[in-house]
């Protein structure tokens, strides 16, 4: 009986895993289930699948507190790039990264490359891990990106507001960013 009762349990994970509606995932040594339209987080104990309001432990309410919320993250100046201040930030919903990336200020070289209708003007951002590895990279052409503009309507810088695919175990375990330019 408790063989049987172990193929349910993972019939049951693996019909759950393979589902549009959700996701699972592990973090710190706990499954959780996210929820791809509601976002509910739920964390999955042998049989029992508990939401994450009605558990405990502190590692669960760290992994949905870093889940729901926007990550700023810290500034990157290239003063090679005529002082040029990138700025990201993130967050996660339903299977993507969600991203504002900003490029400031507007100045000359900038406003070069983004009028010149050329593939090769791009940043390459860059999410690493806790040791410094590659686990999302997204090349971003100067052309896709949109000129933001102060109360003035003076140009003062770029942005782009996009996705990428993302697991929430891939998110989670973002701990960095960098960015290569090619200009």
């Amino acid at each position: 009986m408790k063989h049987f009762m172990v193929v349910i349990a993972m019939g049951s994970l693996i019909a759950c895993q393979q589902s549009q509606e959700y996701e699972l995932t592990t973090h710190g040594g706990s499954t959780y289930r996210l929820e791809r339209r509601s976002g509910q987080i739920s964390i999955v104990e042998g049989t029992k699948i508990i939401p994450l309001e009605e558990h405990s432990t502190d590692l669960a309410n760290d992994a949905a507190t870093k889940l729901r919320e926007t990550k700023t993250w810290p500034q990157i100046d290239l003063p090679q790039l005529d002082s040029l201040k990138l700025n990201l930030r993130t967050r996660w919903r339903e299977g993507y990264v969600h991203f504002i990336f900003t490029v400031t200020p507007y100045n000359s070289r900038i406003r070069r490359a983004h009028q010149e209708y050329l593939g090769s003007n791009n940043f390459k951002l860059k999410l690493l891990d806790s040791g410094g590895f590659v686990i999302i990279e997204k090349q971003i052409n100067l052309t896709d990106m949109t000129r933001t503009v102060d109360d003035k309507d003076k140009a003062i810088g770029l942005q782009i507001n996009a996705k990428l695919p993302c697991s929430a175990e891939t998110y989670l375990d973002i701990e960095h960013w960098t960015c290569g330019w090619q200009i």
